[in-house]
């Protein structure tokens, strides 16, 4: 079960020479990602990209939600969770399931917390032969969110450095070229303790779909 009971929050910032790359980019991708989350559930709010995600995930009963706030409407959907892939899919696919990181030995302090730089040599979820490091922390136990929901009305993921599956501790920046473009995923806030568990409950009188 997770040992986090919690809100982390991933800026999402890409950077090139061509303001044309950047503004692509960001059609697709969300600028910023907050979670909350504890045993039971996990609440999403995608800002920006394309998906525009606000994900409801219930764990006991394996079902998961997406919530319009514009329409006042819900969409039931379904979600796979990666870490939980049968031994088979895990040996069809090594590299999804677990990276293999290079500890570089170079220590330093993120968001406040204590962590090391690796470097990425192969991950499912990386293109080869591109620069990918990793800055992890054991600062924080949050176990991996690897939740791929689909509803009816869009598709969306966990952001890439808890999708990433390592299992040296939690990902805190995660930076890699591509396309001429320089992205880096920043845990930017984080808080270990949760008060408000109002945001695991769907809206009152709103449709559910």
């Amino acid at each position: 079960m997770n040992s986090f009971h919690g809100y982390l929050r991933y800026s999402v910032e890409a950077s090139s020479e061509d303001s044309t790359d950047v503004a692509t980019f960001y059609m697709f991708s969300p600028r910023y990602v907050e979670l909350w989350m504890n045993d039971g559930f996990l609440r999403m709010i995608e800002t920006g990209g394309a998906s525009r995600g606000n994900i409801l995930i219930d764990r006991q009963q394996q079902l998961a939600y997406q919530i319009d706030t514009v329409h006042q409407q819900v969409y039931r959907g379904v979600y796979s969770d990666f870490e939980e892939a049968s031994d088979e899919l895990q040996a069809m696919m090594p590299d999804h399931y677990r990276p293999a990181l290079e500890n570089l030995q170079n220590d330093t302090t993120i968001a406040g917390l204590h962590c090391t730089e690796y470097l990425v040599i192969r991950s499912g979820y990386t293109r080869y032969g591109t620069d990918t490091r990793v800055w992890i922390t054991n600062d924080l136990h949050v176990q991996p969110q690897r939740f791929d929901i689909e509803t009816d009305v869009n598709r969306a993921t966990t952001p890439l450095p808890l999708y990433l599956g390592a299992s040296e501790g939690l990902v805190v920046r995660m930076q890699y070229e591509t396309d001429g473009l320089m992205i880096t995923y920043d845990l930017s806030a984080w808080d270990s303790t949760l008060t408000n568990t109002d945001i695991f409950t769907l809206p009152e009188g709103w449709d559910v779909h």
